[in-house]
């Protein structure tokens, strides 16, 4: 797997909510700036419901005095009167993935844009296939156990598909403070 973000540290997050418009929108969806009139359109270069890619906003463009809201597919909203308006036609036009990280479940819809694109989760390419996947910004702990929890139910179900014996789940004794 490798990271869609690069191996180099960005430095510290300025807080965005100052800005009219977000400085790095145009790197966080991979776009540099490379957009066309075309994308713009609803639907973009992908469709709204391609399932190998993952859809959420990115940031902000600035189109003289309006904006642009960009999704990290590429997909960019026709100009809009303030930043509100601009996610909330990204949000209405193009379909956006459920911020839920693939390993362990954990549901991140409460979280802004910007928290959930610089904070919270990381977008994942599959090398073999180069679909993407959400999985949490540096894998903690519970993300961990989650992944490998999916795991074992997976490959129960894979042994019961195929009619093998399926081996008996064992306990895993953790010592602690005792009562």
């Amino acid at each position: 797997m490798t990271d869609n973000e690069g191996t180099t540290d960005p430095g510290p997050v300025p807080d965005l909510s100052t800005y009219p418009v977000s400085l790095r929108a145009g790197d966080a969806a991979g776009l540099d700036g490379a957009m066309s009139r075309g994308d713009s359109e609803p639907g973009g270069r992908h469709g709204p419901a391609d399932p190998s890619l993952v859809h959420l906003v990115a940031g902000l463009l600035g189109a003289g005095r309006r904006v642009r809201a960009a999704c990290s597919c590429g997909h960019t909203t026709t100009a809009r009167a303030d930043d509100a308006r601009a996610i909330a036609a990204l949000r209405a036009e193009h379909e956006l993935t459920a911020p839920v990280c693939v390993l362990c479940g954990h549901d991140y819809t409460g979280q802004s844009w910007q928290q959930l694109r610089d904070v919270v989760l990381r977008i994942f390419t599959t090398p073999t296939t180069g679909e993407q996947f959400l999985a949490c910004r540096d894998m903690p702990q519970s993300c961990r156990d989650g992944a490998a929890q999916r795991q074992m139910h997976l490959d129960r179900a894979a042994l019961e598909g195929l009619r093998l014996p399926v081996p008996a789940p064992q306990l895993r004794v953790i010592p602690g403070g005792g009562q």
